[in-house]
């Protein structure tokens, strides 16, 4: 049964990308070009990180982003400007611009981020409302939204499932079938690992493949502002960078396993644990439950996930509450962004000095 539904999803998605491709359905071209960040597997893929993480090499090298987003699971319905880039961060609330544009407002306050549901009602206002001029567009988790025509087609590859190994949904975590990677013009891997690299130069040997790592992570208070200079190996006093003591972690992201293990795999002494359903709005009766099972456990610290910490209410905190996250980075910087900026017709803008 379960292959069946898949085989009938993947019918039904390849059929929307044809029409798209043959013009049956139109493409909007936006005013400014565009850089599609996505995955064919549903959420944990890392979408958001890697935007965040293709704005800051731009904006580095001189080009200004606007990010559009979704905004999923946000309350407003019309188009929103989340942040205007002129540093101030986000000037809505979580719950008007979604858990994953916020974020993204508040790491890249420089950067405007607006949320509609159709991206060419996003890019307008983009263009007319936001403090700063884009130079570029980017489409985060826009693989998908194929309404939206694109210079460059990015995406991410999981080394430990990669999609040509997966299956579609509901078997698998594929939203659309294997061969929709061939409307990619490059990819990007999460994780070091040339063996994944090989295989997809052998799969897609016209299209570039960039490895991205993660930084060391790093954790701070509820309420702190989020750290701008992030710790590395030459920086290590930037900010508090370990966990201290025993805690106990909560959750309500596609993958929250990954989180328990990447917080053990740092050190953490983790005495229990706690998961929620992606995107969860936290209420006051989470968090005491939350509490009381952290006290059960002995733990001395509650942890989250940056993604988490937007939406957690401010009262109830029993407990000292510590928000862990950490960037994603890529050996090849000046690379990859001379690529985008080639791709993009962006080449002539000067670098950042």
């Amino acid at each position: 049964m379960l292959s069946i539904l898949g085989s009938t999803w993947g019918v039904l998605t390849s059929c929307r990308a044809s029409l798209y491709e043959t013009g049956w359905l139109p493409c909007r071209n936006l005013e400014r070009p565009v850089i599609s960040i996505g995955a064919l597997s549903v959420g944990g893929a890392g979408k958001t990180p890697t935007t965040a993480l293709i704005a800051s090499l731009l904006s580095e090298a001189g080009v200004q982003p606007a990010i559009l987003s979704r905004g999923y699971r946000r309350k407003s319905k019309a188009a929103l400007l989340v942040s205007h880039g002129d540093d101030r961060g986000p000037i809505v609330s979580v719950d008007q611009a979604g858990d994953e544009p916020f974020w993204l407002a508040s790491v890249l306050p420089t950067v405007p981020v607006v949320v509609a549901k159709r991206r060419e009602e996003a890019a307008h206002v983009a263009l007319t409302a936001a403090a700063v001029t884009p130079d570029v567009f980017l489409l985060d988790d826009g693989f998908q939204h194929l309404r939206v025509a694109r210079n460059a087609n990015l995406l991410i590859v999981n080394p430990e499932k990669p999609f040509w190994e997966d299956a579609l949904i509901p078997s698998g975590r594929l939203r659309e079938a294997s061969t929709a990677a061939t409307r990619a013009n490059g990819f990007l891997i999460i994780g070091a690992d040339t063996e994944t690299g090989m295989e997809l130069h052998n799969r897609f040997p016209e299209h570039p493949w960039f490895e991205l790592t993660r930084q060391t992570p790093c954790c701070w208070s509820l309420g702190q502002e989020i750290p701008r200079a992030w710790p590395t190996s030459e920086n290590k006093g930037a900010t508090e960078t370990r966990l201290k003591g025993s805690a106990f972690a909560f959750a309500g992201i596609a993958r929250p396993e990954r989180f328990f293990e990447d917080l053990e795999a740092d050190g953490v002494s983790l005495k229990g644990q706690c998961t929620f359903p992606d995107h969860h709005e936290f209420r006051p009766q989470d968090v005491t439950r939350v509490v009381k099972m952290a006290q059960k456990c002995g733990a001395d610290t509650l942890v989250t996930t940056e993604k988490d910490a937007v939406r957690l209410p401010s009262k109830g905190l029993r407990l000292p509450l510590k928000v862990w996250g950490y960037r994603l980075q890529t050996s090849s910087p000046e690379t990859l962004v001379s690529w985008l900026k080639e791709l993009t017709g962006l080449s002539s803008l000067p670098d950042a000095a």
